[in-house]
C-alpha cells in the first residue's frame, strides 16, 4: 500500500517513525514532517527547557552529527536522513498541509493511508478526503476525556493507572474523530512526562501496524463515534499548574531518562 505518515521533526516524533518505518518497510512510505512550535512551548522555564531537549539539540545539533559520522554497526534508532536511506523513504517538510500546492503533492502521490503522529498541522476538509481508505491520527491520551494538549500530563495529574494513546480517524474537529482502538500503557510515577510520551508514541505506532495489517488481509477499517457526554478538552498547563505538579513530585522531563534514550542512536 501507499502509506504516508505526517510526523512531527522533533526526537519523539523520530522515535515513532523509527517504530513505524521497521512495521511498514514492506509499503510505500512517503513522510511530510511539521515543524510548527506552539507559542506555549517557547514559555521560559520548564517548556522551553524541553523544546530544547525535544527539538532543538536533536535536530539543530544531534541528528546533523551523527548523520556526519560514518557507523560501522546500525544503531537502534536512526536520524530522519538515516531513515530516508535505510528504506528508502521520500521525506520532506511542509509548512501548510491544506496549501494548494501540498494537496497536489499528496493527490499525486495517491495514498491508500495517511497517519498524523505528533503532526501539529490541522487537517482541513480537502486533506481529510485525499487518502482513499482514511487519514488517521495516534492521539497520546484516551479519547474523548483527553483531548487537546499535553495528555499524559493531565493523565498523571488527575492520578490515573493506565494511559492510552487513541488511533482514530481525522475529521474536521480536533480530536473528535471516531475511534479505532487505545492502546493502554502502566502509569508509572516515577517517570517523567516525557517517558511516558516515548511510551505512548510507541504503542500507538504498533497499532497502527496491526490496523495496517488488518487491512492488507481484506478488513474494511471500523471506528466508533466519540461519546460528547465524556469530552473533556484540555490547553496547555498554566504556571501555577506546572507548579502544582513539581511539588507534588511530578517530573515533565528527566536528564537521565533522556540520556538512556540517547543511546539507541549510537
Amino acid at each position: 500500500m501507499r502509506i504516508v505518515l505526517c510526523v512531527k521533526r522533533d526526537i519523539l516524533g523520530n522515535l515513532a517513525l523509527n517504530r513505524l518505518a521497521r512495521h511498514l518497510k514492506s509499503h510505500e512510505l512517503t513522510v511530510l514532517l511539521s515543524d510548527k512550535v506552539m507559542p506555549e512551548e517557547r514559555t521560559p522555564g520548564s517548556p522551553a527547557d524541553q523544546l530544547f531537549f525535544e527539538r532543538d539539540l536533536p535536530v539543530d545539533h544531534l541528528f546533523p552529527a551523527l548523520d556526519a559520522c560514518p557507523q560501522t554497526v546500525e544503531p537502534r534508532a536512526l536520524t530522519f536522513n538515516g531513515l530516508a536511506r535505510k528504506f528508502g523513504i521520500d521525506m520532506e517538510v511542509v509548512a501548510n498541509i491544506n496549501a494548494p500546492e501540498t494537496l497536489g503533492r499528496m493527490r499525486a502521490l495517491q495514498p491508500d493511508l495517511m497517519l498524523s503522529n505528533r503532526f501539529d498541522l490541522i487537517f482541513r476538509a480537502e486533506a481529510i478526503g485525499v487518502p482513499r481508505l482514511g487519514l488517521f491520527n495516534l492521539h497520546p491520551g484516551a479519547l474523548p476525556h483527553y483531548r487537546g494538549l499535553y495528555a499524559p500530563f493531565r493523565a498523571l495529574m488527575n492520578g490515573e493507572q493506565k494511559m492510552g494513546c487513541t488511533l482514530h480517524a481525522i475529521d474536521p474537529g480536533i480530536d473528535t474523530g471516531p475511534v479505532v482502538d487505545i492502546a493502554w500503557i502502566a502509569a508509572d510515577r516515577s517517570k517523567s512526562v516525557f517517558w511516558h510520551y516515548v511510551q505512548l508514541y510507541q504503542a500507538g505506532a504498533d497499532l497502527f501496524a496491526e490496523l495496517v495489517a488488518k487491512i492488507e488481509g481484506g478488513w474494511t477499517p471500523k471506528a466508533e463515534p466519540q461519546q460528547e457526554g465524556e469530552a473533556t478538552y484540555y490547553k496547555y498547563p498554566n504556571n501555577d499548574e506546572l507548579e502544582a505538579f513539581r511539588k507534588s513530585g511530578g517530573k515533565l522531563f528527566d536528564t537521565l531518562e533522556y540520556r538512556e534514550l540517547l543511546t539507541d542512536y549510537r
